[in-house]
């Protein structure tokens, strides 16, 4: 929990199914992680049944390697795909699409949104 006027963070642990203990201060000026937000539409095509395909994503914010990537598209997935992202190199990201299914699947068109997080502590 952060306090809405300061950036001090708080935990509290829970002692049972209905009870909590008291809030602790753990950190005093917490910075909040980096976030880079990118977001990208991307026409991914038709991916043939058992593969995967993969899309390069350029941003200079993506800057670090070291870093939290996040890929999230707008609205759902056809059925039978799943995701991943990460980083190949400084400034790219890879979205690697599968289809777990045995047949083609054809992708719409939509956005993608990319957040990089990073801790600074």
């Amino acid at each position: 929990f952060k306090k809405y006027d300061n950036n001090d963070m708080y935990i509290r642990d829970y002692i049972s199914p209905t009870s909590w203990g008291t809030w602790s201060k753990i950190l005093t000026d917490y910075n909040y992680p980096v976030m880079v937000l990118k977001t990208q539409s991307l026409d991914v095509g038709t991916i043939n049944g058992n593969s995967q395909i993969d899309m390069t994503i350029y941003s200079g914010a993506f800057n670090e390697t070291q870093a939290n990537i996040i890929a999230t598209p707008s609205g759902l997935l056809e059925s039978g795909l799943v995701y991943n992202v990460l980083f190949s190199s400084s400034g790219v990201a890879i979205l690697r699409i599968t289809n777990i299914t045995s047949s083609t699947i054809t992708l719409a068109t939509r956005d993608w949104r990319f957040r990089v997080i990073r801790e600074v502590i």
